[in-house]
């Protein structure tokens, strides 16, 4: 039994519709009927993973559960979308970009094409290249995400949302709350005149761009710049795959031409980030520090952060020399407390804009 094949009892909840408790009294009362619940294919730790086409058959011949798209869905549950992220999101952005399923491919095929839209190979070609022994299953196991998503940039955000159940660290810790993103977002828009494009500067990040596309009306023209530099980081090649797909599913939004320090330019940005996660008030500011002296005449930017870096005072003399060098060099036009909550791996902590 492959590892992409089974699924957790908590995913046959969500499959299925119902509260996590009970898929156990289902598996207790089916036990000598007629249609027993699936064994477990595989333990890890105190978790069972169960083989996800044995347990729609269950669902299928007992009626239980109360999605009935559950066959159709069954591919969005798999271990396989979490244990694989990078690869996973990478086919998902390379089928959206061809826009025919992948299955029809060979492995070859499917190299070449990646080849051919990631030639300097910024955001997608090293993770397809790494599964390239499995390549052509998992690239049919992605056709089926997608047509339970219906399309691959859904099935991307699923995925993306989800980031707390799968293995990507960086990216689920220094997650904030929706409504934090969105009022960075907000702000950037009041901020924005016409010609302005907008640019994440959280390394690593993409979050508060994703925000702002959400704003906006379809039709309404938006210009977003792409990371000028990608390291050879999973969360960086992880943005530009984000944002390429972003921009490819909405023809207003528009890919603008690296900074300069004329273009009026709104950066965002957060810390701690996917790239810098120390959230050490000294890190913090040194960061923002380094942002503000990249800001020409004309940009603007606004930062989230931890409010005993920003806002809150602080005893430590380093901290507060690096904060008291950021307010000499006059950009700063406004700082707010916001209530704890919205950074998700630290509740209690208070974060500042």
């Amino acid at each position: 039994m492959n590892a992409q094949e089974l699924i957790t009892l908590p995913d046959i909840a969500r499959l299925a519709d119902v509260q996590r408790p009970v898929v156990s009294v289902w598996r207790t009362r089916s036990r000598g009927t007629e249609f027993p619940f699936p064994e477990s294919k595989q333990k890890i730790g105190s978790q069972e993973l169960f083989a996800s086409e044995e347990i729609v058959q269950w669902l299928q011949a007992t009626g239980r559960g109360n999605n009935p798209e559950f066959k159709e869905d069954s591919a969005a549950y798999a271990t396989l979308a979490r244990e694989n992220f990078p690869l996973i999101t990478a086919l998902l952005a390379l089928q959206q970009f061809l826009g025919q399923p992948l299955a029809q491919f060979s492995t070859n095929e499917l190299l070449d094409a990646a080849d051919e839209l990631d030639p300097d190979d910024q955001c997608l070609y090293s993770e397809i290249e790494a599964g390239h022994g499995n390549l052509t299953f998992i690239a049919g196991y992605v056709d089926k995400l997608i047509d339970a998503s219906y399309g691959a940039l859904p099935a991307f955000q699923s995925l993306f949302n989800d980031r707390f159940r799968a293995n990507e660290i960086s990216i689920s810790r220094t997650a904030l709350s929706e409504p934090a993103c969105g009022l960075v977002a907000k702000c950037a828009l009041e901020l924005a005149g016409p010609d302005s494009v907008f640019h994440e500067a959280t390394p690593g990040g993409s979050d508060l761009i994703y925000a702002l596309m959400q704003l906006v009306e379809e039709s309404t023209s938006l210009q977003i710049q792409l990371p000028t530099a990608v390291e050879e980081r999973d969360a960086s090649r992880l943005t530009v795959r984000r944002l390429k797909m972003l921009l490819a599913a909405n023809e207003s939004f528009i890919a603008a031409s690296p900074s300069n320090r004329i273009k009026p330019i709104i950066h965002l940005a957060q810390y701690p980030s996917p790239e810098m996660q120390d959230d050490d008030p000294l890190a913090v500011l040194q960061a923002i520090d380094d942002l503000v002296l990249e800001l020409g005449p004309s940009h603007s930017a606004i930062v989230i952060a931890p409010a005993n870096a920003l806002v809150n005072a602080t005893e430590h003399k380093e901290d507060a020399n690096v904060r008291a060098s950021i307010l000499r060099m006059g950009r700063v036009r406004a700082a707010a407390l916001l209530p704890p909550g919205h950074f998700l791996f630290k509740p209690r902590t208070a974060l500042g804009l």
